[in-house]
């Protein structure tokens, strides 16, 4: 189930976990660039908030800061839904990846993996030593 009560339709793992993310659309034949936080993250997509509304269909270029990789990580993606927030103008998007070459989907892979089965709350636990 989803948090809405829905039935889950997520083919990947998501984490639940804020990353920087600029994103790139054409806006009345202008280049145009935002910048926000990721709410979750898989392989396969993320959710955003937005200081606008993009309709569904939407492509957006994106540039993902993951703490797990030295550079940005710059993916195509289509938004597959858009809900308004009560801070206009601002809304939550569910974006989903295109076109992903094999070192992309490597890398958002490994970010998620680490994610998820990193202790919460800190960095993974050392083995003890053995007492003497």
């Amino acid at each position: 189930m989803s948090p809405d009560g829905g039935t889950e339709r997520r083919r990947s793992t998501r984490v639940a976990r804020t990353f920087v993310v600029k994103y790139h659309w054409i806006n009345e034949g202008r280049s145009t660039w935002g910048v926000s936080q990721t709410k979750d993250l898989s392989a396969c997509g993320l959710r955003f908030m937005a200081d606008r509304q993009f309709p569904v269909g939407t492509v957006l270029e994106l540039e993902i800061r993951l703490s797990t990789a030295t550079q940005p990580i710059r993916v195509k993606g289509q938004v597959m839904w858009s809900k308004p927030t009560l801070l206009v103008p601002t809304a939550e998007h569910g974006v989903e990846f295109t076109k992903l070459d094999e070192e992309t989907t490597r890398a958002l892979t490994q970010a998620v993996e680490f994610f998820t089965h990193r202790h919460p709350g800190g960095p993974p636990e050392s083995p003890q030593s053995p007492s003497p």
